[in-house]
Formats: C-alpha cells, sequence, structure tokens
C-alpha cells in the first residue's frame, strides 16, 4: 500500500487509533514503514521556519505517498494576518506535493469555507464536510468547493457516517436524457380527483408527487396507493415515515370498510404488497 506522513497538533495516538476501529481500519496494525504519526507542540510565529524545516527533512527521509496534517486550524490562528509567516507556511504547502510526489490532506475546522480561502488557494481540491440540524434531524452534505483543472457538475452531496464502514456518500443518479414513460405497461386511476387533474390512467415511469397540510389527514393517500396496487395487481412497496406497517393496513381496512368495502389488506397483499415504517432519525 501506500506510505503516509500523519501529522497531528492535538489528536493522541491511542484516540486516533480507536476513531479509526470504528472504521473498521486498524491503523494500530500497520507496519511502521508505511504509516507514521508524529504529534507535534504548536510553535509560535519565530519559530515557525525552523519547525517547517524539521518536519520537511522527516518527511523527506521517510518518503511518504501522502502527506496528513490535523489539523492545520490552530497553526492558521496562531499566525493570525502575520504577512511574511503565513507566505512561508502556504509555500511549504504549496511544494510539498511536488517534493514528494504524492497528496497532501489538510483538515481545517470552520463553520465557513469562505475564512479558509488563503488556504484554498493553494489547494487543488477543497471538500467540505457539513452538517446542520433540520427538523431537529442531523443533515450532513458534503460540499465539493473547488477541484482544480475539472468541471465541478454536482456541487452537494448528502453522506451518512457508517460504523464499521466510515464515510458513505449518496450520489444521485445524472441522466443525460429524461427517459420515456414505459406507455405499455398502464394502471387504471382510481382516485376521482386525480382524474379530473392527469386522466383515466397512469403508466410506467411516471412519479406522482401529493403535498397535503400537515395537520391533514394523510389516510387517504395511502389508501389511494394500496387501491391502485390492487387493482393493477403489482408489487408494491410502500414506505412510512409516519406509520407502523400494521397501523397501514389497519387505516386502508378502516377507510374502506367506511365506504361499504369489506376486505382483508394483509391476505389480499401478501404476495404483492411490502410495507415499510421507518423512524427518520435512524436513517
Amino acid at each position: 500500500g501506500m506510505k503516509c506522513y500523519y501529522i497531528s497538533f492535538y489528536e493522541d495516538r491511542e484516540k486516533l487509533y480507536e476513531f479509526m476501529k470504528g472504521f473498521n481500519i486498524a491503523v494500530s496494525k500497520l507496519d511502521g514503514r508505511v504509516f507514521k504519526y508524529v504529534k507535534l507542540p504548536l510553535v509560535t510565529k519565530e519559530g515557525l521556519k525552523d519547525f517547517i524545516d524539521s518536519v520537511f527533512k522527516d518527511i523527506v527521509v521517510f518518503k511518504p505517498d501522502i502527506v496528513v496534517i490535523d489539523s492545520i486550524t490552530p497553526l492558521l490562528n496562531i499566525l493570525g494576518n502575520d504577512v511574511n509567516t503565513r507566505v512561508i507556511l502556504h509555500n511549504f504547502i504549496y511544494e510539498l506535493p511536488k517534493v514528494i510526489n504524492g497528496l497532501v490532506v489538510l483538515i481545517a475546522e470552520s463553520t465557513d469555507i469562505k475564512e479558509l480561502s488563503s488556504l484554498a488557494y493553494v489547494a487543488d481540491v477543497v471538500i467540505g464536510l457539513k452538517s446542520e440540524v433540520v427538523n431537529n434531524l442531523i443533515v450532513r452534505e458534503l460540499v465539493i468547493d473547488k477541484v482544480r483543472g475539472s468541471q465541478v457538475l454536482l456541487a452537494k452531496i448528502p453522506f451518512s457516517i457508517v460504523s464499521g464502514s466510515g464515510i458513505s456518500v449518496w450520489v444521485p443518479p445524472r441522466l443525460e436524457e429524461v427517459p420515456t414513460p414505459n406507455y405499455g405497461k398502464v394502471f387504471r386511476n382510481v382516485c376521482s380527483l386525480f382524474k379530473d387533474l392527469i386522466g383515466d390512467y397512469l403508466y410506467g415511469g411516471w412519479h406522482i408527487y401529493v403535498t397535503y397540510d400537515a395537520d391533514a389527514r394523510s389516510y387517504d393517500i395511502v389508501t389511494y396507493v394500496i387501491t391502485l396496487a390492487l387493482l393493477s395487481n403489482s408489487k408494491t412497496l410502500l414506505i412510512s415515515y409516519k406509520f407502523a406497517p400494521y397501523d397501514i393496513l389497519k387505516v386502508a381496512e378502516t377507510y374502506l370498510k367506511e365506504r361499504n368495502v369489506s376486505v382483508d389488506c394483509k391476505e389480499l397483499f401478501k404476495d404483492n404488497l411490502i410495507l415499510k415504517g421507518f423512524n427518520p432519525a435512524e436513517i
């Protein structure tokens, strides 16, 4: 494998190894000739040049393919707006990939990528991992802010941190052309309201997006989907973030009974209907 030189200003070796175990990566078992962990103290502005010279010599001797600096933020904070010392650091970072003929990964903490604009200037690739709370749920996004020499077609991508595997990125499919609906696959519309809006039939490849007020009853939609599956004899997957599978069936049966239609939904759909109720907070 590739050789990695890991510089840390705060992270203890044991803590790093423990975190990486959660991603199913046993860093502690790597040969010292492949992975080198170096914990360094923070330096003053006056000692920056000697500090860089010392690190540079050690990197040249180790000959890594990848250098990781975790994290560059405290070093930048110490330097502040001192132009002369920042120039020394930026030149070191900019020239390092050429010297090792490899990859340099800078880890930085910031609430706004614009705060790292001077550092981003010397980087070839800038990727941000952002998280925010939306409707009491954590929403994580991978933001591709810059890729030198490449056209960025997708700037924001949802991701999740999965124990045992690491970061899982959910890249949406990108279609070059709008696909033609399958007009040979016909579903008879069972809702009079929808008939008025979109006609008597639905076709394979269509998407129907229905919204309603937050305090409105959504039972009609559930029943509509189940009835549509029944009349078209189609295999159906119904996912709810509000109801359990048992409740979905009971709601549908009750709704139909109120309209003098007596059915056993569970028996009727045992081969064609799959119901799933998920807690969105756990996804």
